[in-house]
């Protein structure tokens, strides 16, 4: 078992790395800025992690962690399945558009991935996008269902965090101002054009 004050160095380290990194991204963050902000020596940083990867892998794995996970009722069949679709995507717009530094370490590393794993591995993923495929399933069993994840991933990370969208299509964020709008927008973009449509 570590002594409380390597304890308390680790997490330093990790609350330091998520700021860091969510804020410059991971390449502008060296090991030299981490340890000096964080308090500590480069030695004491190596000590705990063997590599600047290794740190940002575990730093993400500890902001997952701290993310508000899908309500229970939306994993459950019950309702509408095209209800409960957007449900489940505003709730992914939700989590990305946080305000939060784990919020931010996470559209980072969707734009600039450093994983050594999918995102969709992780815990925070794994029931959302099983219950997201049973209803794709259900709504548009014909659908290329990676194809269809892809396109309500980009649209909504899209909508969720461009700041140069709202600043050129200024009346289209006053119409998204809620993570509902956007899911109910990004679903009807991409249903528009599957053979059997699901959203009016």
């Amino acid at each position: 078992m570590k002594a409380p004050s390597a304890a308390a160095g680790r997490e330093r380290l990790l609350d330091t790395a998520g700021r860091l990194f969510a804020e410059q991204g991971y390449e502008a963050v060296s090991t030299k800025l981490l340890a000096q902000t964080a308090g500590l020596t480069i030695g004491a940083l190596y000590h705990h992690f063997a590599s600047k990867l290794v740190l940002y892998q575990e730093t993400l794995r500890h902001a997952l962690s701290r993310l508000p996970v899908v309500p229970a009722d939306l994993l459950a069949p019950s309702g509408q399945p095209d209800t409960q679709l957007t449900e489940l995507v505003a709730w992914f717009s939700a989590l990305i558009a946080g305000d939060s530094p784990a919020a931010a370490l996470l559209r980072r590393e969707l734009l600039e991935p450093h994983l050594d794993r999918p995102l969709s591995d992780f815990e925070l993923f794994v029931a959302p996008l099983q219950r997201f495929r049973a209803l794709m399933a259900e709504l548009a069993p014909l659908a290329d269902v990676e194809l269809v994840e892809a396109a309500i991933i980009s649209l909504t990370f899209g909508f969720a965090n461009m700041q140069g969208l709202r600043r050129l299509l200024p009346g289209l964020h006053t119409r998204l101002r809620s993570p509902q709008e956007i899911a109910r927008l990004v679903t009807s973009l991409v249903f528009t054009g599957l053979d059997s449509p699901v959203f009016g």
